[in-house]
């Protein structure tokens, strides 16, 4: 609401034919529906107070930038109502939302509850009259939905669909003429008397008065003065960082081996669709399109650790609130105001890496509240998935050989950097998620990992055991050692990290998924980036190598303040460097000189898993037209079928 809030704002100011400063406004602000739909996926974070919270930022907007202005403020429909829409209908809910329906969620009515929590979280917003501190600014609550239901058709003997568009959801053009009479009726009525629900007889009524009733203007209305706050209630915010929060060391360090939480100023992060996020926060199988960056495990910036998004850079924010880099909201690793420092990009494979790199740098060189040289940098490198999905055996040598490229060029390039190399994922975990729609994302994504689909999925497995020792032996040569401002640690936490069963021992936990069964949800990139911070301050040789659901976010030790790194791990000994000829590492002035092959044409990605995507959604949709139209046909068979018999 924020966002577009400012949005609406901007667009006034910039119309020629509005007074902004002189002329009158209403505005409406209607909100919560998705929210309410989405309880299922995140019980912990989708709370009353969470969303009342974003509606006050928006109000708090409106009160601060906009003169003359009236605000209805709408309250939220019960979505449970569309319980009483079944047949095809179900098949839509259980894309639009699922939570509220009683057929695919068992906790419907813990969604019901929170919409009357909404309800009263909006009435406390405005009841002590915020709003209302200035003679031409004022918020009023509507309450027409608070009580409206699907009526029932005593003759048809059916609930009343015709309020519905096709899709048993959004509002049909009779719905919004209901809604929008609604509104008006609610505004024309004093407060305390509005109506909390409209019936099918409902009128467009007329004022009876010459004004629109506001919290001053009803009579007998008073404004409540709030009592003291008395509640001693735990914060209801699924993460409270137990840790102590560090300072800064007290001069900037100059060797990564020193380094603390507090002293890194910028994150960054290269790889694929994972980091990208896409999927983190999707409700349905379209929504997997999106990359929700904000939320991305180990760069996402959004919100807050107390806010409930649990990523690396919001850990490292708890130190440092000015952290620079972290990943905001959606969009594409392009959208550089949302992206920033996150560059991965969707379909990515190793290879991609050392152009990654380069982007990552150039983005770092030319921000100019980066100070290149002199601020501390953690990058967090993860690949892989993509290029073992592909069935083309590419070799751990090979997918070894790309990382090692990238690694050098930083190596090269970056001062004060410190490097999470994260082990991949064990892909040949989804042969765990066995249902329909699990199998023909498989199938499109990575059916060399499946029984399924290959039998020699194993194969895979034993390549993605070689690709960690690779990467393993890669950074333990000390080949990234060899400067104090720059070092490189392998993070494992993926090597041994398996789909859990769920709580009653019953079918895998698939909760760690998006809807496509393959990319991470909300709650999968929560697991990702505790576990990699969790990592960062273990003793290289004492890592954890795989996370279960009883993991929590760990502290530094008392007696070590650092993160840990090859040289500064207890008892670590590195292993010989590599003996194989390498070609001298170029200066930069003279990598500017002499382009390399390709230097001169824009990079083409392997986004290859969104077509994949779209031809599988594509597939389902004709399935889903095919099975709504047979659905229709056997309804006028058997309207048809029984008016024969009647007659």
């Amino acid at each position: 609401m924020l966002e577009q809030t400012e949005d609406m704002i901007s667009r006034m100011r910039q119309w020629d034919e509005v007074n902004f400063d002189n002329d009158w406004k209403v505005v409406t602000l209607f909100i919560g529906g998705n929210d309410l739909c989405a309880y299922c996926r995140d019980p912990e974070g989708v709370t009353a107070k969470v969303y009342a919270e974003e509606v006050k930022k928006a109000l708090d907007l409106m009160h601060a930038e906009m003169p003359k202005t009236f605000v209805n403020l709408v309250q939220v429909l019960l979505v449970t109502e569309i319980n009483k829409l079944t047949g095809y209908c179900d098949l839509i809910h259980l894309v639009a939302c699922r939570c509220a329906k009683e057929r695919w969620y068992e906790g419907w009515e813990e969604v019901l509850d929170l919409t009357h929590a909404y309800h009263r979280e909006l009435e406390e917003m405005v009841k002590y009259g915020q709003y209302d501190t200035r003679d031409d600014f004022t918020v009023v609550i509507q309450p027409f939905f608070e009580e409206t239901y699907i009526p029932w058709l005593e003759e048809e003997q059916k609930w009343d669909d015709s309020l519905f568009a096709p899709d048993c959801f959004h509002f049909s053009e009779s719905g919004q003429a209901m809604a929008g009479m609604s509104v008006w009726n609610n505004m024309i009525e004093p407060l305390g008397a509005k109506r909390t629900g409209w019936l099918p007889e409902d009128t467009l009524e007329c004022p009876t008065g010459e004004y629109f009733y506001t919290a001053l203007n009803t009579p007998g209305h008073e404004i409540p003065t709030p009592g003291p706050v008395e509640s001693t209630e735990e914060p209801t915010t699924p993460y409270n960082f137990p840790c102590e929060i560090l300072p800064p060391s007290d001069t900037v360090p100059t060797s990564a081996h020193k380094l603390r939480p507090a002293d890194v100023k910028v994150v960054a992060a290269l790889g694929d669709s994972i980091t990208a996020a896409n999927g983190a926060g999707a409700d349905n199988i379209v929504q997997v399109l999106i990359e929700y960056r904000g939320i991305s495990w180990s760069i996402g910036g959004d919100k807050s650790l107390e806010q409930g998004v649990l990523t690396l850079s919001n850990i490292f924010k708890m130190y440092n609130p000015d952290l620079k880099g972290h990943s905001i909201n959606t969009g594409r690793h392009d959208n550089y105001e949302y992206a920033r420092l996150n560059v991965a990009v969707p379909g990515a494979r190793a290879d991609d890496m050392l152009t990654q790199t380069k982007e990552m740098i150039l983005r770092m060189q030319t921000w100019e509240d980066i100070d290149f040289e002199n601020e501390w940098k953690v990058v967090t490198i993860f690949i892989g998935g993509n290029d073992l999905c592909a069935c083309s055996n590419y070799s751990a040598e090979e997918y070894t050989m790309e990382i090692e490229k990238a690694l050098d060029h930083m190596h090269a390039e970056m001062p004060r950097t410190f490097v999470n190399v994260a082990q991949v994922v064990l892909v040949t975990e989804i042969n765990k998620l066995d249902r329909p729609i699990c199998n023909v994302f498989h199938r499109a994504y990575c059916p060399c990992a499946k029984e399924m689909f290959n039998d020699d999925w194993e194969q895979v497995l034993n390549l993605t055991h070689e690709y960690h020792r690779a990467l393993e032996e890669l950074v333990a040569s000390g080949k990234y050692d060899t400067r104090e401002d720059f070092t490189v640690v392998l993070q494992p936490f993926f090597e041994e990290t398996y789909v859990p069963r769920n709580d009653n021992g019953v079918g895998w936990n698939d909760t760690l998924f998006s809807p496509d069964c393959f990319h991470f949800s909300e709650y999968g990139h929560q697991m990702c980036g505790m576990s990699l911070w969790n990592n960062m301050i273990e003793p290289v040789g004492q890592k954890r190598r795989g996370w279960t659901d009883e993991d929590i976010v760990e502290c530094p030790k008392e007696d070590f303040e650092y993160f840990y790194t090859n040289l500064n791990s207890p008892g670590y000994v590195s292993t010989t460097a590599k003996t194989k000829t390498t070609k001298p590492t170029t200066p930069k002035a003279a990598t500017e000189e002499t382009p390399t092959e390709g230097d001169s044409e824009p990079v083409q990605y392997c986004e290859d898993y969104t077509g994949a995507f779209i031809t599988v959604v594509c597939l389902l949709s004709v399935l889903l037209v095919i099975c709504l139209l047979g659905f229709v046909w056997m309804g006028k068979k058997l309207s048809a079928s029984k008016y024969t018999t009647e007659f």
